[in-house]
This record gives structure tokens, sequence and C-alpha cells, in this order.
């Protein structure tokens, strides 16, 4: 291994940041036949997505390059609340430590980590451009063979003026039993601190 000890704990630290990283949609879906695109900002590479509305209520969403995942929308309920139900999909691509063009440097890869999550949204209007927003919901990890769960809260606002919303959160992560892999020497409970932008139909809500 090239970078043991710190190498590897950054590693660690970027893959939980990928783990971590949602689209952060409202719960509020984008009107049938209309787009709404975003990007979410992390310390590492942001993750552009895109959402398609599909039917009064439903959308869907695309999001890539890291993670790469697919999810769908439902908004049963809204009005000056909204809850959404959004299962979706994550890979995490691999992470490289090292390269064997260092002198006795080999290079090794940590493992691909696939997620399926299904959270809850949940967003309380209090006012036309601004909401409070959050999600609640486990995370079913699998990596190598290897199943297990994590959980995982955020909580969050989402600030509107025209075409374009801000959208800053924080978000919890416990994983008691090491669903993710244990080469990657995460801790059993982190934090992430991240914001998305979007643009497109729909940052300003009508009740």
């Amino acid at each position: 291994m090239l970078l043991p000890g710190g190498g590897r704990w950054i590693a660690g630290l970027a893959a939980v940041a990928l783990v971590s990283c949602s689209t952060y949609p409202l719960p509020r879906t984008v009107p049938p036949g209309q787009i709404r695109h975003g990007v979410v900002l992390h310390y590492i590479p942001a993750a552009y997505s895109v959402r398609l509305g599909v039917v009064e209520r439903v959308d869907v969403g695309i999001s890539s390059p890291a993670p790469t995942g697919i999810d769908i929308k439902w908004n049963p309920i809204r009005g000056a609340t909204d809850i959404a139900i959004n299962p979706g999909y994550q890979v995490v691509p691999p992470l490289t430590l090292g390269c064997a063009a260092r002198v006795g440097g080999t290079c090794d890869t940590l493992p691909f980590v696939n997620t399926f999550r299904l959270p809850v949204l949940w967003g309380l209007n209090l006012h036309k451009r601004v909401s409070l927003v959050g999600e609640i919901g486990p995370v079913l990890v699998a990596s190598e063979g290897n199943i297990g769960f994590l959980y995982q809260a955020a909580v969050g606002a989402n600030m509107r003026t025209g075409r374009f919303a801000l959208q800053p959160m924080i978000q919890a992560s416990y994983d008691p039993a090491g669903a993710i892999p244990s080469d990657l020497e995460v801790p059993k409970f982190w934090v992430i601190v991240g914001a998305s932008v979007t643009w497109g139909h729909g940052p300003v809500l009508e009740y």
C-alpha cells in the first residue's frame, strides 16, 4: 500500500462524503414534462443532477459523476408542509490510493460501493421562497459481497429567487455494524456539510 494510515483515512473520508451525497431535492416534485437541474457541492467533486416530472406528484432524478445514481420521488402530501418518499440507487466509484509508477509502489484501488436509499423527505414552507427541509431514512450498502445498513438524517434550508435556489444542508450518518467496507477505516458516525444549487422549473412554490 502506498498511502498507509493518513492516505487511507483521507480516501475513507472522501468515500464517506460520496456515500453521504444526495441530490438534496425538495419534497415538492417537478410538474409533468418540466425539468430542474442541480449541482451538489461538497469538499469532493461536485455532482450534477437533473429531475424530470413524470406525472402529477412524481418525478425522477439522475445524478453523476460522484456518485452516479437514479431515484424516484413521490410527493403524496403537499401544502404548507410537504412529505415525499424518495427511493434511489447510487454507486460510488473506486478510489485509487497508490500508483505503480512510484518506486516500490503498487496500485491500490478500493472497491465499488453500491447504496440503496429509502429516505422520507419533509419540507416546512415558511414562505413561497423559503422552506426548512430535511430527510431521514435507512441506506442499504453492498460491496464485495457484504451487505449492511447505515442510517442518515439531514436538515437544511431552501432559499429561492427567480429561477434559482440555494439549499445548504447538514447530514449525519450512523454505521453501527460496519456497512461501509472496513478497508476505508471510517468512523461509525460522521457529519457532512454541503449545499445544492438548482435552476429550472419550480423553485418558487405555490400552494
